[in-house]
Protein backbone atom coordinates (compact mmCIF):
# COMPACT_ATOMS: atom_id res chain seq x y z
CA UNK A 1 0.00 0.00 0.00
CA UNK A 2 1.34 3.54 -0.78
CA UNK A 3 1.67 5.83 1.90
CA UNK A 4 -1.09 8.25 2.46
CA UNK A 5 1.86 11.16 3.00
CA UNK A 6 2.71 10.19 -0.66
CA UNK A 7 -0.34 10.11 -2.49
CA UNK A 8 -1.09 13.56 -1.35
CA UNK A 9 2.01 15.01 -2.55
CA UNK A 10 1.89 12.93 -6.03
CA UNK A 11 -1.61 14.94 -6.65
CA UNK A 12 -0.42 18.28 -5.48
CA UNK A 13 2.34 18.32 -8.30
CA UNK A 14 -0.51 18.19 -10.77
CA UNK A 15 -3.10 20.55 -9.03
CA UNK A 16 -1.15 22.94 -8.26
CA UNK A 17 -2.57 26.38 -10.12
CA UNK A 18 0.44 28.16 -11.51
CA UNK A 19 -0.57 32.52 -12.43
CA UNK A 20 0.62 33.85 -15.64
CA UNK A 21 0.77 36.78 -17.62
CA UNK A 22 0.49 36.38 -21.38
CA UNK A 23 1.29 39.33 -23.83
CA UNK A 24 0.48 39.10 -27.03
CA UNK A 25 2.32 41.14 -29.79
CA UNK A 26 0.83 43.19 -32.60
CA UNK A 27 -2.89 43.09 -31.60
CA UNK A 28 -5.08 46.16 -31.80
CA UNK A 29 -2.80 48.38 -33.04
CA UNK A 30 -2.95 50.55 -36.56
CA UNK A 31 -6.05 48.87 -37.24
CA UNK A 32 -4.35 45.30 -37.40
CA UNK A 33 -5.12 41.53 -35.80
CA UNK A 34 -8.46 43.13 -34.66
CA UNK A 35 -9.45 41.44 -31.55
CA UNK A 36 -11.93 42.66 -28.58
CA UNK A 37 -10.60 41.76 -25.37
CA UNK A 38 -14.38 40.14 -24.33
CA UNK A 39 -13.25 37.26 -27.21
CA UNK A 40 -10.07 37.00 -25.85
CA UNK A 41 -10.67 36.53 -22.37
CA UNK A 42 -13.56 33.90 -23.43
CA UNK A 43 -11.00 31.98 -25.40
CA UNK A 44 -8.71 31.73 -22.91
CA UNK A 45 -11.96 30.21 -21.04
CA UNK A 46 -12.63 28.12 -23.78
CA UNK A 47 -9.19 26.66 -23.62
CA UNK A 48 -9.31 25.94 -19.67
CA UNK A 49 -8.16 28.81 -18.06
CA UNK A 50 -9.62 30.34 -15.30
CA UNK A 51 -9.56 33.45 -13.53
CA UNK A 52 -8.85 35.08 -16.78
CA UNK A 53 -8.34 39.24 -16.78
CA UNK A 54 -7.55 41.46 -19.48
CA UNK A 55 -5.74 45.30 -19.06
CA UNK A 56 -6.55 47.22 -21.91
CA UNK A 57 -6.77 46.79 -25.68
CA UNK A 58 -2.93 45.75 -26.77
CA UNK A 59 -3.50 42.12 -25.37
CA UNK A 60 -2.18 41.68 -21.92
CA UNK A 61 -4.41 38.97 -20.87
CA UNK A 62 -3.65 37.21 -16.85
CA UNK A 63 -5.13 33.63 -16.31
CA UNK A 64 -4.57 30.75 -14.46
CA UNK A 65 -3.68 27.40 -15.30
CA UNK A 66 -1.93 23.63 -13.64
CA UNK A 67 0.43 23.69 -16.17
CA UNK A 68 3.87 24.24 -15.32
CA UNK A 69 5.30 24.75 -19.23
CA UNK A 70 5.35 28.66 -20.41
CA UNK A 71 6.10 27.28 -23.93
CA UNK A 72 3.36 24.63 -24.00
CA UNK A 73 1.13 27.34 -22.84
CA UNK A 74 2.36 29.71 -25.59
CA UNK A 75 1.90 27.37 -28.59
CA UNK A 76 -1.63 26.28 -27.18
CA UNK A 77 -2.99 29.98 -27.45
CA UNK A 78 -1.20 30.98 -30.45
CA UNK A 79 -2.91 27.78 -31.84
CA UNK A 80 -6.29 28.99 -30.61
CA UNK A 81 -6.22 32.14 -31.68
CA UNK A 82 -4.97 31.31 -35.28
CA UNK A 83 -7.92 28.76 -35.08
CA UNK A 84 -10.76 30.95 -34.25
CA UNK A 85 -9.29 34.41 -35.61
CA UNK A 86 -7.03 33.40 -38.64
CA UNK A 87 -4.35 35.83 -37.21
CA UNK A 88 -0.58 34.99 -36.44
CA UNK A 89 -0.22 36.28 -33.60
CA UNK A 90 2.96 35.70 -31.23
CA UNK A 91 2.53 34.94 -27.17
CA UNK A 92 4.80 35.50 -24.71
CA UNK A 93 4.41 34.44 -21.01
CA UNK A 94 5.77 35.41 -17.79
CA UNK A 95 4.95 33.71 -14.15
CA UNK A 96 3.79 35.89 -11.86
CA UNK A 97 6.63 36.06 -9.62
CA UNK A 98 8.78 36.82 -13.31
CA UNK A 99 6.19 39.49 -13.70
CA UNK A 100 6.44 40.85 -10.49
CA UNK A 101 10.60 41.11 -10.25
CA UNK A 102 10.25 43.33 -12.65
CA UNK A 103 9.51 46.58 -10.58
CA UNK A 104 12.48 45.98 -8.76
CA UNK A 105 14.86 45.95 -11.41
CA UNK A 106 14.19 48.91 -13.64
CA UNK A 107 17.66 50.74 -13.51
CA UNK A 108 16.52 53.94 -14.59
CA UNK A 109 14.22 54.24 -11.73
CA UNK A 110 15.28 56.75 -9.59
CA UNK A 111 17.57 58.23 -11.61
CA UNK A 112 17.35 62.08 -12.42
CA UNK A 113 15.29 63.88 -15.34
CA UNK A 114 13.71 60.33 -15.88
CA UNK A 115 10.26 60.54 -16.47
CA UNK A 116 7.92 57.65 -15.70
CA UNK A 117 5.75 58.15 -19.20
CA UNK A 118 9.25 57.59 -21.23
CA UNK A 119 9.86 54.12 -19.38
CA UNK A 120 9.14 51.26 -21.48
CA UNK A 121 10.27 47.46 -21.20
CA UNK A 122 10.65 44.78 -23.88
CA UNK A 123 10.00 41.19 -23.55
CA UNK A 124 12.22 38.78 -25.53
CA UNK A 125 10.26 35.48 -26.58
CA UNK A 126 13.59 33.26 -25.80
CA UNK A 127 17.25 34.50 -24.93
CA UNK A 128 19.53 35.31 -28.02
CA UNK A 129 22.69 34.49 -28.64
CA UNK A 130 25.58 35.90 -27.09
CA UNK A 131 26.60 37.38 -30.77
CA UNK A 132 23.94 38.99 -31.48
CA UNK A 133 23.80 40.69 -27.53
CA UNK A 134 27.32 42.03 -27.98
CA UNK A 135 26.11 43.54 -31.84
CA UNK A 136 23.23 44.98 -30.11
CA UNK A 137 25.42 46.51 -26.61
CA UNK A 138 27.48 48.45 -29.62
CA UNK A 139 24.47 50.60 -31.13
CA UNK A 140 23.58 53.51 -29.22
CA UNK A 141 21.24 56.24 -30.38
CA UNK A 142 20.51 60.24 -28.99
CA UNK A 143 18.18 60.49 -26.62
CA UNK A 144 17.52 56.64 -26.38
CA UNK A 145 18.98 54.61 -23.29
CA UNK A 146 18.43 50.74 -22.69
CA UNK A 147 19.70 47.56 -19.92
CA UNK A 148 19.37 44.28 -20.91
CA UNK A 149 18.17 42.01 -17.68
CA UNK A 150 17.01 38.49 -18.38
CA UNK A 151 14.63 38.01 -21.16
CA UNK A 152 13.68 41.63 -20.80
CA UNK A 153 15.44 45.52 -21.89
CA UNK A 154 14.48 48.03 -19.97
CA UNK A 155 14.86 51.54 -21.88
CA UNK A 156 14.17 55.06 -21.90
CA UNK A 157 13.09 57.61 -24.54
CA UNK A 158 14.03 60.98 -23.53
CA UNK A 159 11.77 62.72 -26.38
CA UNK A 160 9.16 59.65 -26.34
CA UNK A 161 8.76 56.23 -28.28
CA UNK A 162 6.75 57.00 -31.16
CA UNK A 163 10.28 58.22 -33.09
CA UNK A 164 12.38 55.94 -31.01
CA UNK A 165 15.33 53.70 -33.77
CA UNK A 166 15.56 51.60 -31.02
CA UNK A 167 12.48 50.28 -30.89
CA UNK A 168 10.25 46.70 -30.79
CA UNK A 169 11.11 46.32 -34.46
CA UNK A 170 14.49 47.29 -34.39
CA UNK A 171 15.39 44.79 -31.27
CA UNK A 172 13.16 41.75 -33.17
CA UNK A 173 15.31 42.42 -36.27
CA UNK A 174 18.91 42.46 -34.40
CA UNK A 175 18.22 39.75 -32.01
CA UNK A 176 16.25 37.45 -33.77
CA UNK A 177 13.78 36.96 -31.89
CA UNK A 178 10.06 37.77 -31.51
CA UNK A 179 9.40 40.65 -28.61
CA UNK A 180 6.89 42.81 -27.37
CA UNK A 181 6.70 45.90 -25.57
CA UNK A 182 5.04 47.65 -22.87
CA UNK A 183 5.27 51.13 -21.31
CA UNK A 184 6.42 50.92 -17.46
CA UNK A 185 2.60 52.52 -16.81
CA UNK A 186 0.99 49.19 -18.02
CA UNK A 187 3.84 47.15 -16.28
CA UNK A 188 3.22 48.50 -12.79
CA UNK A 189 -0.60 47.94 -13.63
CA UNK A 190 -0.37 44.36 -14.54
CA UNK A 191 2.00 43.97 -11.60
CA UNK A 192 -0.52 45.23 -9.18
CA UNK A 193 -3.35 43.15 -10.88
CA UNK A 194 -0.87 39.97 -10.62
CA UNK A 195 -0.66 40.66 -6.60
CA UNK A 196 -4.80 40.82 -6.53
Amino acid sequence: MIPRSKIDKHDQKYTSIHRYISLLRGINVSGKNMITMPELVALYEAIGFTNVVSYIQTGNVIFESPNFDTATLEKQIEKAIADQFDLGVPVIIRTKEAFQQLANRNPFLGQPNIAIKNLYVTFLSAPPSKDTIEVLQGMTFENEAWEMSGLEIFAQYSTGYGTAKFNNNFIEKKLGVQATTRNWKSVISLHHILGE
